[in-house]
């Protein structure tokens, strides 16, 4: 029996990443879909959370961009041909996203709501800072987990 106990580990460590690339497909497509959904009211909580170091054109390219981008980043993590790409992505993202929060918060913005989610997850966006940095760190985390996941499920296994 002792030879099976690699094979039973390599499929949980396998199950366990593919819950994790899960969760961020959930958590992307719900904030794509909210986003795009409320269009205005994201374009209005996301200006009041760019950093002022933010070249204007940038922010304004990048904002009404994000909910395709997180959209897109979902359908990558779905797609094998394209998950390592839609992990990657999703990490840059949630690191940005954190950026974004400090900087916000160091320039004064005491509640930061973000408008990224639906209401019902308001756990996913708390307008406490601690919060969405665990929140944060968490996904970021997941991510990880997944990217690394990929790289290693990519990798040729010697016979």
């Amino acid at each position: 029996m002792p030879q099976d106990e690699p094979v039973a580990t390599e499929r949980g460590v396998s199950l366990t990443r593919h819950a994790c690339r899960l969760l961020l497909v959930a958590v992307f497509t719900a904030s794509a879909s909210y986003k795009l959904i409320h269009f205005f009211s994201y374009i209005k909580s996301a200006v009041s959370l760019v950093p002022p170091w933010t070249p204007p054109r940038a922010a304004f390219v990048a904002i009404p961009a994000l909910p395709f981008l997180e959209a897109l980043v979902a359908v990558f993590l779905i797609v094998p041909r394209w998950r390592k790409l839609g992990s990657v992505i999703a990490l840059g993202l949630l690191g940005a996203f954190t950026v974004m929060l400090i900087s916000a918060y160091r320039h004064g913005k005491i509640v930061l709501s973000c408008g990224c989610n639906w209401p019902f997850l308001k756990f996913l966006a708390p307008e406490r800072l601690e919060l969405m940095l665990a929140r944060n760190a968490l996904l970021l985390i997941v991510a990880w987990f997944v990217v690394r996941g990929e790289a290693v499920a990519r990798t040729p296994r010697p016979s």
